[in-house]
């Protein structure tokens, strides 16, 4: 069943959300399955009223497809709406040719969400009157979800309010009625793509829990596990960037215990009041319908990359390229000019951002326990982690022995230093490798670049001091620009796109639709900027819904795409072309480097 509404109206999905009709097709004459849905879109109407449904060209297919000619009677009962809502029912008859429609069909095939299995439903179904929480995430893997793309089918007396969470998706459960044990259907988008599921509920799994622990059956024991968690990180890999720094600290205090005390309490306090905003940030989540995880920071790729920037500046000032940090008696001069003590302060902030990765043994038991409690308690239990990490540091300055063991400063600290700098670049490979998992190669030579420019910058102003800004400022704010435009990837772009075939262009010419054909590699720069900013922005997508897209990958050798590009006077990528079926052998060639009218111009069939 082909609709195709005016604009500004649509028709409905099988669950037409909190209005609406969903289409129904009773049909004559063969046996057919269920009607295969293409993935929805969501309306709001004033209120709001969420409904579900499609406003341009959608085809209801059924499979499989008649192996032969057929006769066949539909009964059609359906709602068409925009402000108004008109309801229609409509006999048809038609003699069907699955030869003629394959191309239909399988153009709507593309539009059907696949099913899958690498998701899974953690939580409990609420009780009559009772509102939950469940957690809908893939099996393996955090996974991009977008709480607009969520369409779970109907069930009687549940209402679900789906929101964003950092590879997640919660959905908030309030029931009217028993709803327990049932399963829940729809589809979601996951990244890129349409995937539909059929999920029973299963137990939340909370923290990570030791068979050989006993269960947090108290506030004091989950207090205790907090603490030792904390101090148990000192010894993961995240934390030994800022171990690093806080070494040549201690070198430079040996001589000054007081100062050193001082420092230490200071170092705690940046430490604990961190955790502390931590939890207040978990908690703000929480009330606006969120939940975040234990080192949620990180799955921000934007604050990732500013991470790698921040450690490779402070290896920089280790590797003496500006003196950030000294050796000798011009170190200890400046400790005793000024205690700097909002320097470790901020160092105890730092060993917070770079420890909360990692999950040392009792701490995500103490976490998960500490997620699933009252505000206060969440707070106490942050606080208790960062009291854990930091009292290495503060009892190794009250403990004169341990002090009196420390090796006075001297020359040999300028050679430690730049061992100690390769280790803060060793992290920043770490977080280069984690922007990488998110925003792909492309995202991981932007944030190298920008890590270049820095390099290059702070050389610059080290040199050049003032007149040094005035060059590097420029280059730097370009990098760090181009790092910002960067979107987490959530699938490979072409994904979307049907893999040239001339049988394949010519099959969408006859069945009366346009088709574009991108000829394109991973090699070449002016592509990826013709696919990034022309071919994948939001108005060229728009129009593009209506047309087939091909795409002829030229990474590896391809005599075929050689010789096509040959046809069109081109001895290699980019070559765009747009056909239309009014002048199948004509197609248009567009520039090399395309323009957003370029594309929406050629895409017009009066063109």
């Amino acid at each position: 069943m082909h609709f195709d509404p005016d604009p500004g109206w649509h028709v409905y999905w099988k669950n037409p959300g909190q209005s609406g009709v969903a289409t129904e097709v009773l049909l004559e004459g063969l046996s057919f399955g269920a009607i295969q849905w293409p993935a929805p879109e969501r309306f709001e109407a004033p209120g709001p009223i969420v409904t579900y449904g499609y406003h341009d060209t959608v085809l209801y297919a059924d499979a499989p497809a008649p192996a032969e000619t057929a006769h066949i009677k539909a009964d059609v009962d359906f709602l068409v709406c925009e402000v108004d809502c008109i309801p229609a029912r409509v006999l048809l008859e038609a003699d069907v040719d699955p030869r003629a429609e394959s191309s239909a069909i399988r153009a709507a095939a593309t539009r059907i969400p696949a099913l899958t299995d690498n998701l899974v439903l953690e939580g409990r179904w609420p009780a009559r009157g009772e509102t939950t929480q469940a957690t809908l995430r893939c099996r393996e893997g955090a996974c991009a979800f977008d709480p607009d793309h969520f369409f779970p089918e109907r069930v009687v007396g549940l209402d679900i309010r789906p929101a964003a969470a950092s590879g997640s998706l919660t959905l908030h459960l309030g029931a009217s009625s028993d709803v327990r044990e049932q399963a829940l259907r729809g589809v979601v988008q996951v990244g890129e793509h349409w995937r539909e599921f059929d999920l029973s509920m299963e137990p939340a799994a909370r923290g990570t829990t030791s068979p050989r622990l006993p269960s947090l059956s108290s506030f004091g024991l989950a207090l205790l596990f907090a603490f030792l968690g904390g101090l148990i990180l000192n010894l993961m890999p995240c934390v030994l960037p800022v171990l690093t720094i806080k070494i040549l600290g201690v070198l430079r205090l040996a001589e000054t215990p007081a100062r050193a005390r001082h420092h230490g309490w200071a170092y705690a306090f940046g430490v604990v009041a961190s955790m502390i905003a931590l939890a207040g940030i978990v908690l703000a989540f929480r009330a606006g319908g969120q939940e975040l995880g234990w080192g949620f920071h990180l799955q921000e790729p934007r604050f990732v990359g500013f991470l790698a920037a921040l450690l490779t500046v402070l290896a920089l000032g280790l590797f003496g390229v500006f003196h950030l940090q000294v050796g000798g008696s011009a170190l200890a001069a400046r400790v005793d000019a000024s205690d700097g003590l909002s320097r470790s302060v901020g160092e105890g902030v730092l060993a917070v951002i770079l420890a909360t990765p990692c999950s040392a043994p009792l701490l995500g038991t103490a976490v998960g326990y500490a997620l699933a409690q009252p505000a206060h308690v969440v707070i106490v239990i942050f606080a208790a982690v960062g009291a854990g990490l930091a009292a290495p540091f503060v009892l190794l300055v009250y403990v004169p022995p341990l002090m009196r063991r420390v090796p006075k400063p001297g020359p040999w600290m300028t050679v430690l230093e730049r061992l100690l700098g390769f280790s803060l670049l060793g992290a920043a490979v770490w977080l280069v490798w984690i922007y990488g998992q998110t925003t792909g190669v492309n995202g991981m030579a932007i944030l190298l670049a920008l890590l270049l420019a820095l390099t290059f910058g702070v050389w610059t102003v080290a040199r050049g001091g003032r007149r040094g800004w005035v060059v590097a400022a420029p280059i730097v704010a370009a990098a760090g620009w181009m790092l910002w435009t960067v979107a987490p990837q959530t699938g490979d772009p072409h994904d979307e796109w049907r893999a040239w075939e001339e049988s394949a262009v010519q099959a969408e010419l006859d069945a009366g639709r346009s088709a574009l054909v991108v000829f394109t590699a991973d090699w070449c720069v002016t592509c990826k900027v013709n696919e990034r900013f022309v071919l994948h922005s939001d108005e060229v997508e728009r129009e593009l819904s209506d047309t087939a897209v091909f795409v002829a990958d030229w990474t590896l050798r391809d005599d075929r795409i050689r010789a096509e590009l040959a046809r069109y006077g081109r001895a290699g990528v980019p070559l765009t072309l747009v056909y239309h079926p009014s002048a199948p052998e004509r197609p248009l060639v567009l520039p090399e480097l395309l323009s957003k009218d370029d594309v929406l111009t050629a895409l017009r069939p009066a063109s």
